[in-house]
């Protein structure tokens, strides 16, 4: 199959199968005559899963956007035990309660006394019963393995099953011993750090939408758990896959500003949330900059070495004394040619002039033809926190060119802006980035804008 190696190591082709194994170590415990049965289905799940999965992936996200998630889980999970019960390995239940998440006979009532101690169990438990896990001792360890992974994924996912659980006794769609058990509260935990931190970057906009997918996936248990158990079926996580399905498709309506992440560049929430900043602290900069630029009498603004140490701007200051050869105080073209011998030896001479003519363009603010020492040390700067940011910085906006041309437009760009908490362009500055004919830019044109105008 066509899938990359970042997608192996990070486990998105197999997380899936992780799930399915769970469920059949569930429906057909691996012991006595069903061990040689578990034997052969579990890897069978897992490749099945993998198949699944990647026919979804081209199939389904490419029509309609929508990330398979733990689909593929389920549909293994719900074909092998009817295939298992069809072979009669195993009994169909009909329980209207699935058996794999019903509460254990020795969990303490939790009426009486503060429901704080109950809900936190629930909590815990939530967590346990991603993999299936009702104890708590397990809940606790797939917890503690989530925070030393992803801190801010343990909290939304425990904010997501917290949300859960209030809104089922609320609702008074759940009972405080299916609270406890966590046995409805596991697909809100998935549910909340996949929208709060997996597809969107956290923020103060991502997390309400987590606590909304989290909230959604309580009705959604009861409105599909007694068709699915009528016909012996698990309920599994498709709670999970649809509410999150639900919530993108809203945010993507009516929330455009708020950007998702590349599906191929999914990593941790702290990843996510990196990339976001330092967009924002680049497209911040840039807007600032270009609204002095646009507005007469306002000057070029404060200087990037305004906010450095004075140690390292004084470094810079050295690299350009050491440049200029003649002692004049400026960098002349020339200089300024051998100083890029070495990183543009690839490139033609034309190429080398005109990457030199767009430097001068935007950081000759005197239009002197040359660059003066304050000059040199803000394109230096400007240079350096670009580039230390600049594959978080595509990451990012990658998924606003939303109509995948390879360019940023008008509208893509307003939006970037407004993802960022920026203001909206006004006439004169769209003329400044896109000229009068409005040119879309390409991202390389976008960057050089982001280093030098």
């Amino acid at each position: 199959m066509a899938w990359d190696p970042s997608s192996r190591r990070q486990g998105i082709v197999g997380f899936n199968g992780a799930l399915g194994g769970c469920a059949l170590a569930l429906v057909a415990p691996p012991a006595g005559p069903a061990l040689v049965l578990w034997l052969v289905l579990v890897p069978l799940a897992g490749a099945l899963s993998a198949a699944c999965l990647e026919g979804l992936r081209s199939w389904w996200f490419g029509r309609t956007g929508l990330p398979p998630l733990s689909l593929p889980a389920c549909l293994i999970g719900w074909l092998l035990p009817l295939l298992l019960a069809g072979l009669g390995a195993i009994g169909i239940q009909t329980d209207p309660v699935e058996p794999s998440l019903s509460l254990s006979a020795s969990l303490p009532f939790a009426g009486e006394g503060s429901p704080l101690p109950w809900l936190v169990q629930g909590v815990v438990r939530g967590f346990g019963q991603v993999f299936l896990c009702t104890g708590l001792p397990s809940g606790m360890l797939v917890l503690l393995s989530v925070l030393l992974a992803s801190p801010v994924a343990a909290l939304l996912g425990a904010l997501g099953a917290l949300t859960a659980a209030l809104t089922g006794l609320l609702l008074g769609l759940n009972s405080w011993e299916e609270v406890i058990s966590g046995a409805y509260g596991f697909n809100a935990v998935l549910a909340a750090i996949a929208l709060g931190g997996i597809f969107f970057a956290p923020t103060r906009r991502s997390v309400p939408i987590a606590i909304a997918g989290a909230a959604l996936t309580i009705p959604l248990e009861r409105i599909l758990l007694a068709p699915l158990t009528r016909v012996g079926l698990p309920l599994s996580s498709l709670p999970f896959v649809l509410a999150t399905w639900l919530m993108l498709v809203m945010v993507r309506r009516r929330l455009p500003a708020l950007v998702p992440v590349a599906l191929h560049a999914i990593l941790t929430p702290e990843e996510h949330r990196r990339r976001f900043r330092v967009a924002r602290r680049l497209l911040a900069d840039f807007r600032h900059r270009l609204h002095h630029a646009a507005s007469p009498g306002t000057g070029p603004g404060p200087s990037l070495a305004s906010f450095m140490q004075p140690a390292l701007v004084a470094k810079w200051l050295e690299l350009f004394r050491q440049l200029d050869l003649d002692s004049s105080g400026c960098l002349s073209l020339k200089e300024l040619r051998r100083a890029l011998a070495g990183d543009c030896a690839q490139q033609s001479p034309a190429e080398v002039r005109a990457l030199l003519d767009r430097v001068l363009q935007h950081m000759d603010l005197n239009r002197d033809g040359r660059l003066d020492a304050a000059e040199f040390v803000e394109m230096v700067l400007r240079l350096q926190r670009l580039s230390q940011g600049h594959e978080r910085l595509l990451t990012y906006l990658l998924p606003v060119d939303a109509n995948a041309d390879g360019h940023l437009d008008r509208a893509e760009l307003q939006r970037l802006l407004r993802s960022v908490g920026a203001r909206p362009l006004q006439p004169e500055e769209e003329v400044r980035i896109f000229g009068p004919q409005q040119r879309p830019l390409t991202w390389g044109e976008f960057v050089d804008l982001l280093l030098l105008s």
